[in-house]
């Protein structure tokens, strides 16, 4: 009869222990159906950022499981076991988080580190407006961003000439994008792609309306374009105007010349080559313009050019020639 007892007594250890691992017990974990992320793939600029991704998991069928969190190249971005990434240098990188009870259960997401600050350039042809837009946004390093859309004729039944449109604001990174949130475009998101020189693409704000454009960012580069240039328009009322344009080094001063030789400057800051040409952000004076850029001949021209410092702007050709 005490040897049935034991016997009693093994046999329902025996099938506790097994209930226990069962439910995840004597140390091991029970492994969730699923494990995703919220994004796809992170963005960043620099070296010393950090991000808890461990908010970002995505569990299915075991919200307690216990999470490994690993990254493909440390010298890119390293993870803690707690899953707060912090970034280490610039590069690609995979990040994976894994179900400790079965590694097969997991997720991964692409890392890009790169200084995605800079100018970038779009311009698209809208039919419902009858006309091209363009814009530029410049993103600083310290999180805010200026926009400006170019002046622009609507050729539409009750369309006409719509002033160029200037916004600011701040960004972040969200996932492979960057989330905008200007004081009158309000909010919009982009998303990055490392392709050459850099891109973002998405919906944006074309004042009254949002249409889905593709940025290309612009170089800084040196294209042997440092000197003065001279030229001359003419306005609708017949006058002629005398422009000076200073290029150096990335920065840039644009002038009238008045028939005495005395100059004013009507628009002054930084400029950087888009893909068609330069485009021009004033800072301090003026507004923004683009003009193309042909290093052969050693000209600039352009159709819009300011001729005050406000949005004043015409139709006037204009010719820039580099004086030797």
């Amino acid at each position: 009869m005490k040897q049935n007892r034991g016997i009693k007594r093994f046999l329902a250890l025996a099938g506790a222990m097994l209930a226990l691992a069962a439910l995840g017990g004597c140390g091991g974990a029970q492994a969730p159906d699923s494990v995703g992320l919220a994004n796809a793939g992170y963005l960043f600029r620099e070296a010393g950022e950090t991000y808890n991704l461990a908010e970002d998991v995505i569990l299915e069928g075991g919200e307690d499981a216990e999470l490994v969190f690993s990254t493909s190249d440390p010298s890119v971005a390293e993870i803690s076991g707690e899953g707060v990434l912090t970034i280490t240098g610039e590069g690609t990188a995979k990040v994976t988080v894994a179900a400790a009870a079965d590694e097969e259960i997991c997720a991964a997401a692409d890392i890009l580190v790169c200084d995605y600050t800079g100018t970038y350039t779009a311009e698209k042809y809208v039919d419902a407006m009858g006309c091209s837009v363009r814009i530029t946004l410049s993103l600083a390093k310290d999180g805010t961003f200026s926009y400006y859309r170019y002046p622009m004729t609507v050729n539409l039944e009750g369309g006409g000439r719509m002033e160029g449109m200037e916004d600011q604001g701040t960004y972040v990174s969200s996932g492979n994008a960057l989330r905008f949130t200007g004081d009158f475009t309000g909010a919009f998101s982009l998303a990055f792609t490392q392709d050459g020189n850099g891109r973002l693409s998405g919906d944006t704000p074309t004042g009254g309306a949002s249409t889905a454009m593709e940025f290309e960012r612009n170089s800084t580069e040196s294209q042997g374009e440092d000197g003065v240039y001279l030229g001359t328009g003419e306005r609708e009322s017949g006058e002629e105007i005398a422009y000076q344009l200073t290029v150096e080094s990335g920065l840039y001063t644009l002038a009238l010349v008045d028939p005495e030789g005395a100059e004013t400057t009507i628009s002054a800051g930084s400029y950087s080559f888009a893909a068609d040409g330069m485009e021009f952000l004033a800072e301090e004076a003026g507004v923004p313009f683009h003009a193309a850029y042909d290093p052969e001949r050693q000209a600039i021209e352009g159709t819009e050019i300011p001729v005050t410092s406000d949005s004043d702007y015409e139709v006037i050709p204009v010719t820039l020639t580099r004086q030797n």
